[in-house]
């Protein structure tokens, strides 16, 4: 089982104090996702969705795109097309680029520099899928939705973030609308435990078949509590 991503992730909750702990820098945490950023080098984001995105993410997806060496990374949760709804059933699939995809994207001074960009088609896709039970999915699509919906702009102008790594978050409501934010650079409670359960759920799908159970049990658990505290603001 490949770890690096999951460790960066970790480190990620770790370093705020915890998925339930306190902002970076102390103070007044945004305890919200904020707009997508989307000045962003398209050229990256189209390369990152088509790698990644190898199934569909309406109930809930969540991107990992590093600020270091460390490579991009995703987790899907949707619903299979039964022929019938009694036969639903609910997937996972977490997806890691075999290096940075980042590397690849031209920054204008390689004919200064002289160095070789790599090839996106040499970078292939690790891919995980499990099962997961329609209760877990249901708190997961719940949570997604309802944080989402409290999308607003940064609050912290100055802030500096320790990690400048982006965590996107995005899910499709009952109107067919697509929904999508990221982390923000102070993040608080809820935003750091969506953290915590994306990383839950790359482990997740990596999981043996006996350890799955009890980890989303705890992310059923986890997905519960933060989605009453968002219900409750």
């Amino acid at each position: 089982m490949r770890a690096k991503v999951l460790a960066v992730v970790a480190a990620l909750v770790v370093s705020n104090g915890g998925a339930f702990g306190d902002a970076r820098h102390g103070g007044a945490s945004s305890d919200h996702l904020i707009p997508l950023n989307v000045n962003g080098d398209k050229r990256y984001r189209q390369l990152y969705e088509k790698k990644l995105f190898l199934t569909p993410g309406g109930l809930a997806r969540a991107v990992h795109l590093p600020s270091d060496a460390q490579v991009e990374a995703a987790v899907s949760v949707y619903e299979t097309n039964p022929a019938s709804a009694a036969d639903t059933k609910f997937r996972v699939t977490a997806t890691e680029a075999s290096a940075r995809l980042w590397d690849c994207i031209p920054s204008g001074d390689e004919k200064f520099t002289g160095r070789r960009l790599p090839s996106a088609e040499s970078i292939h896709t690790l891919r995980w899928d499990a099962d997961l039970p329609a209760s877990t999915a249901s708190k997961i699509r719940a949570l997604w939705i309802a944080t989402l919906r409290k999308t607003q702009p940064e609050q912290c102008v100055n802030c500096v973030s320790v990690d400048s790594s982006v965590e996107i978050f995005s899910a499709v409501d009952s109107k067919n609308e697509h929904l999508e934010g990221q982390i923000s650079k102070k993040p608080g409670k809820t935003t750091l435990g969506m953290v915590k359960i994306a990383f839950a759920l790359m482990q997740y799908a990596r999981a043996d078949a006996h350890e799955r159970p009890a980890l989303a049990k705890n992310i059923e658990r986890d997905a519960t509590a933060l989605l009453s505290a968002v219900s409750t603001r």
